[in-house]
């Protein structure tokens, strides 16, 4: 990868505006992303460096905006469980199956 190129998303376009900060915090910082994924619900943001306290209160901060939003849409959501065990977040319009 580039010094700036950024790994696509692995989650919903409704954690977009919640991660873009952290992917110019990083841009800004000379910080490569390895990863943005979630997982159990969970935001997960990799970076291929040490993290700077700075840059763990941002991932924290979206993190715990990630855990009560869409995944899919951005609006208020909660964590769910599918009938295979797949834990995410949605609002009602986007429950899964």
């Amino acid at each position: 990868m580039s010094e700036f190129e950024v790994p696509p998303y692995e989650c919903g376009d409704g954690w977009k505006k919640i991660i873009d900060p952290l992917v110019e915090f990083c841009r800004q910082n000379n910080i490569q992303i390895s990863q943005i994924k979630q997982k159990y619900g969970e935001l997960r943001f990799y970076t291929d460096s040490h993290y700077s306290p700075e840059l763990q209160n941002l991932i924290d901060a979206a993190n715990l905006a990630c855990i009560d939003t869409c995944e899919e849409c951005g609006e208020p959501g909660v964590t769910r469980e599918t009938h295979g065990g797949w834990v995410y977040v949605s609002c009602e319009q986007h429950i899964r199956e």
